[in-house]
């Protein structure tokens, strides 16, 4: 092979190399799974940073009791909304469940997948699966079924 041949094959390796870095870069961010009761419907939420209103998702609203983290880095917070609006999670207005991830990466079993009233009943400080830290809960009313919105946070 000449010279310049190799040089070619090597030019299309390294850029065929590259190639798929934003979907690899997708895919780092791991992915929150939610279902619905009745595990009809199971929708996902990428866990990349900011606030995720999971009717955007192809999820109910207000019809979600488990949730399973899939290949999330550590160091990410997660927290769960009862409440929504246009732009995304509302703060203290409905109950809320703040977790964070603690293992690289974290992946909750497929079953039985997290209870979020569970998650909610659990003390601050414990640890709901190997991998996921509660980090605290603000009451606001029934858990179950509530679910309207995800925010996640990298590095909080």
């Amino acid at each position: 092979m000449g010279h310049i041949q190799f040089f070619i094959i090597l030019l299309i390796g390294v850029g065929s190399a590259g190639c798929g870095t934003v979907e690899n870069a997708t895919n780092a961010a791991g992915t929150i799974f939610i279902r619905e009761k009745d595990i009809s419907k199971e929708c996902s939420v990428p866990a990349t940073p900011g606030d995720h209103v999971i009717s955007n998702y192809d999820c109910t609203n207000d019809q979600a009791y488990t949730v399973r983290l899939y290949d999330i880095p550590s160091a990410v917070n997660i927290t769960f909304f009862d409440d929504k609006n246009s732009d995304g999670c509302l703060d203290g207005e409905g109950w809320e469940i703040e977790v964070r991830t603690i293992k690289n990466p974290t992946t909750t079993p497929q079953e039985p997948r997290m209870s979020l009233s569970a998650m909610y009943s659990q003390p601050n400080g414990e640890i709901i699966e190997p991998g996921v830290l509660k980090i605290r809960s603000r009451n606001g009313g029934d858990v179950s079924g509530k679910l309207s919105c995800v925010r996640v946070e990298n590095d909080k």
